[in-house]
This record gives structure tokens, sequence and C-alpha cells, in this order.
């Protein structure tokens, strides 16, 4: 059997290292970009917000009553309203929430209701969550 040549040899290896290497980084950058385009709402848990949406922290309502929490917030968007809605109707199911119509989903128990208004500079979006009726 032939044995190629030490100079090839360590060309290849030398590549499939560089390949490696690269590879690992841009596996690196992607997840860096994913967690960074999927912020949170710091006021209603496991509320995704599009990537560049600011949350108006302090003009938010949170509180507990015998039937359930009552939960408002609101944040800005340099986006259409059109897009702001395709991306909640798209993003909402895949973590549980059934779409209902007029922009309102389901689950556990209560109701999100998103209202998207444009803005001076982009959109308004405002977030209310309820206990369902009759609960």
């Amino acid at each position: 059997p032939s044995i190629a040549p030490s100079g090839r040899s360590s060309y290849n290896i030398y590549m499939l290292k560089k390949v490696l290497m690269m590879s690992g980084l841009l596996l690196l950058m992607a997840s860096a970009a994913h967690a960074a385009a999927t912020a949170y709402s710091q006021i209603i848990d496991d509320l995704p917000l599009m990537a560049g949406m600011t949350e108006s922290v302090n003009d938010a309502v949170d509180f507990d009553k015998p039937a359930g929490r009552i939960v408002e917030t609101s944040a800005s968007a340099p986006y259409s309203v059109a897009k702001i809605r395709k991306f909640y109707s798209d993003t909402l199911p895949a973590l549980g929430w059934k779409d209902l119509p007029r922009m309102r989903f389901r689950r556990a128990g209560e109701v999100l209701r998103i209202t998207v208004k444009k803005g001076n500079e982009g959109s308004v979006v405002y977030f209310s969550l309820t206990p369902v009726a009759g609960k």
C-alpha cells in the first residue's frame, strides 16, 4: 500500500483542523445571534420580544386576583404593524399558545391579547394577559 508523502498528509491535517475550527466558530456565532434575537418580556413570562423591541417595563401592570393574574405591558418596535402581527402569529403557537381571532392567543387558562398601533418611528405593541372568562 502506498503512503502519502508527509508533506501532503500534514497539509490535509492542517486543512481539516482549519475547517473544524471555522465550523465551530460559525456555530458559536449562530448560537449568539439566536440568543440575541430571542429576548423575552420582563413582565410576562415566556413572551418573546422581537429583536430591536424595547419593553416599557415602568408602565407595566401586574397583579393577581382570585380568578387569575392580570398583566399588561407594552413595547416599541422599529417594525410595521403587519410584520409584528406576523411574528406573533408565527411564534406564539410554537410556544403552546392557541391562535384565536383578532390577535388573541389562549394557553393554560389565560388569554393573551396583542394590539399593535403605528407610532411615529415604528409601532407600539400592547400586551394584555387575562384569565379566561368564566374561570
